[in-house]
């Protein structure tokens, strides 16, 4: 497939003159409009010649090799120098450079694709319905984006949503299954993988543009380092990962000159959808024989591709990069093939992000390595020793390595993570309401991910591919094994309900190892329905209806069935922070609040303010855990901090100035501050009790309650 940018390569002078504009505005100009025109256009040149070098006429490995690159080379520029504007210019020439040497050494035309854009009557109706409705899911999004607190996107977004979704995924299956039979002639079915990354991304959209301020806990604190390395060029002290992720962010920001928050929050959706689409579709091609129900497949891939890739924090990216290296390097493994070096470049920009995707990505390549070369069978069951217990020897040297990571086994830890898991397998429930048939699929959701993965292993098995498939059945029983070691660790500096965290992680890295064959599932599934007298219409509308409960279960969710209990920032959450920074003047205060009011801290003031902690007699809720010297933000961290578990303790067991104090005695702070959000259930008994103990307090429109108190 050529660039979608270019029709022809540029000459030589093109490229120089687009990064030496680059390098103008980000030095003088700093304008945002010349800042995008100029970045589409050097780093479409730069994909271009990264297909020159990688002699593949497909777009999305060009992208992934693109992409591996920049994390890699800014993350050494961080360790080594910094990141600041004169190493982004550095950078800038460096790959400019670098694009002139990757395209000679492959100079000759990368291949010619020719594109299936002919259209029917009926089709073209089809595409234009479905661009008419497309355009009025966005305007219903952006129409109730909220500020509010709110639990979950379907509070304020009406259920007219989950209807034009259905249609829009019926409407797209329609036009797929409606295309004539592929001729030999026609090999990248252009118009149809643009509209499945369109779907994709309006799929992934809904909490990007709902929640206006921002969704979650933990993006607000890796855009808060972002936006500090950004500023200053560095962090201290320098983090051991997470940094390709946050150099990815800044450079990206420093080269379109918009906000490091904006190309944070964009980060993974649109790489997501623009990129796995046609990924996908160029690896699976020539395993699987129907284009069409490929392409049908791959909108059902979605069930598993959204709860992952929705919002942007480390683990998703890296997740995002490991799933682009298991598709890519599928292929080769399955014809035997040497593992190229841009796999290995991708595992490696993986590495700079998040470990808990790396490693898992390591054995991967690792393992298909030895098969390739064929190496003495015992070696192989020796690599896979190894892969079932890196994991928790991992975590075993960091404990060893830091006073801060205290782990150890625990039997009811794995009795927890086995109940989970437990929840959505064989769970039946009656059909009084649509919210019973959409929990009966989400309560089921695993028993349908084994049935689907099992169908992969009989379609793969069924082709002559018996080796790869025992062979990759190894592999993932040795990772199983590994989770379970897992999750029998007991992480002291772990909250007690995130214990069972890193297992599940671990476990959405399995699942992605496994979603090829998975996918293959799919196909099959959709190639025997399609094959009935009835077949179409069946798929077109099970699949559909699948798709709108997974929307809806992908999300953040409260209904009769489930409880949300995450609440967003809000607007209110805002001003709480700001008017507390200005009531302190310059004197040392701690917060005591819940974690939409510190994720609402850090997104206004960053790490602003760190305290040397104190021990304390335990404090409630920190049972089994040690009591030592640490580091305390001046807001509550929630999965850690001593200063949540004394929120907490006021929240539901009573405001007093006992418990004041220990924040108090905890940071040796002069002035602690009590946020009160009017959703706690005794949000307004709690306020009485606080307003009989000081006369400083501020109260937000009804929804939030701010109290001073000093020494």
């Amino acid at each position: 497939m050529q660039p979608l940018f270019f029709k022809r390569p540029y000459p030589t002078l093109f490229f120089c003159l687009m990064a030496l504009g680059l390098i103008l505005n980000i030095l003088t100009l700093k304008s945002p409009i010349l800042g995008l025109i100029l970045s589409v256009f050097w780093l479409g040149q730069l994909i271009f010649k990264a297909q020159q070098g990688l002699n593949n006429p497909e777009l999305p490995p060009a992208i992934t090799f693109t992409l591996a690159t920049l994390i890699i080379l800014g993350s050494l520029f961080f360790y080594l120098f910094n990141l600041g504007t004169v190493s982004t210019v550095f950078i800038i020439i460096l790959l400019t450079i670098f694009g002139f040497w990757v395209g000679k050494k492959n100079s000759r035309t990368t291949g010619t694709a020719v594109f299936q854009i002919s259209l029917s009557r009926q089709q073209l109706l089809y595409l234009v319905l479905y661009f008419i409705l497309y355009v009025l899911s966005f305007i219903l999004l952006l129409s109730h984006q909220s500020a509010e607190a709110i639990r979950t996107p379907w509070e304020v977004l009406p259920k007219i949503f989950f209807v034009l979704y259905f249609i829009l995924s019926c409407l797209l299956l329609i036009f797929i299954l409606s295309r004539k039979k592929e001729t030999n002639e026609i090999k990248y079915p252009l118009v149809e993988v643009i509209l499945v990354s369109l779907h994709y991304f309006l799929t992934l959209a809904v909490a990007l543009i709902i929640y206006k301020i921002g969704f979650g806990f933990d993006p607000f604190v890796h855009r808060a380092a972002e936006s500090a390395l950004s500023q200053l060029g560095y962090i201290i002290p320098k983090p051991l990962y997470y940094i390709g992720q946050y150099s990815l962010v800044v450079l990206l920001a420093k080269f379109f000159n918009t906000s490091v928050s904006l190309v944070d929050k964009l980060l993974v959706p649109v790489l997501s959808s623009a990129i796995l689409p046609g990924l996908i579709y160029q690896e699976l091609k020539n395993i699987l024989d129907n284009k069409k129900i490929l392409l049908a497949s791959m909108i059902l891939a979605l069930t598993l591709i959204t709860p992952l890739f929705f919002y942007t924090v480390p683990q998703s990216l890296a997740n995002l990069l490991l799933l682009i290296l298991i598709f890519t390097s599928l292929p080769l493994i399955i014809q035997q093939q040497k593992i190229p070096v841009g796999q290995w470049l991708i595992l490696i920009a993986i590495f700079f992000i998040h470990p808990l995707s790396a490693m898992p990505g390591l054995i991967y390549l690792g393992f298909w390595s030895l098969i390739i070369i064929n190496k003495h069978r015992s070696l192989k069951f020796l690599f896979l020793l190894l892969s079932a217990i890196i994991m928790p020897l991992l975590f075993i040297l960091m404990a060893n390595f830091s006073n801060d990571f205290g782990i150890s086994f625990s039997w009811p830890n794995l009795l927890n993570f086995s109940q989970t898991l437990g929840s959505n397998i064989f769970n039946y429930l009656p059909f009084y309401s649509v919210y019973h048939l959409v929990y009966l699929y989400n309560f089921n959701s695993l028993l349908l991910f084994l049935l689907f993965f099992s169908l992969g292993i009989f379609y793969l098995h069924w082709q002559k591919y018996t080796k790869f498939v025992v062979n990759y059945l190894l592999l993932l029983g040795a990772l199983l094994i590994g989770l379970v070691l897992v999750a029998l660790i007991s992480f002291s500096a772990v909250i007690d309900y995130e214990q069972a965290e890193f297992a599940k992680r671990l476990l959405q890295v399995i699942a992605l190892l496994a979603a090829p064959i998975v996918l293959i599932g799919f196909y099959l599934t959709l190639k025997k329905i399609l094959a009935l007298a009835k077949g179409r219409v069946i798929t077109i509308f099970f699949v559909g209806l699948i798709l709108s409960f997974s929307l809806y279960l992908s999300y953040p969710h409260n209904d009769a069935l489930e409880k949300g209990r995450n609440y967003a920032v809000s607007a209110y959450d805002l001003e709480a922070v700001s008017w507390i920074d200005s009531d302190a003047v310059n004197t040392d205060y701690v917060v005591l609040a819940n974690q939409s009011v510190s994720a609402a801290s850090l997104q206004e003031f960053g790490f602003k303010k760190y305290y040397i902690s104190t021990p304390l007699p335990t404090l409630p809720s920190s049972e089994g855990r040690p009591n030592k010297v640490q580091q305390l933000f001046y807001y509550p961290i929630p999965t850690s901090s001593p200063l949540y578990e004394i929120y907490l303790d006021l929240i539901y067991n009573g405001v007093t100035m006992e418990k004041i104090q220990k924040a108090r005695e905890l940071t040796g702070a002069s002035k602690v501050y009590l946020v009160i959000n009017d959703y706690w259930l005794d949000a307004k008994k709690r306020v009485e009790e606080a307003k009989l103990l000081t006369k400083r307090h501020e109260e937000i429109e009804g929804r939030v309650w701010v109290f001073g108190f000093k020494e």
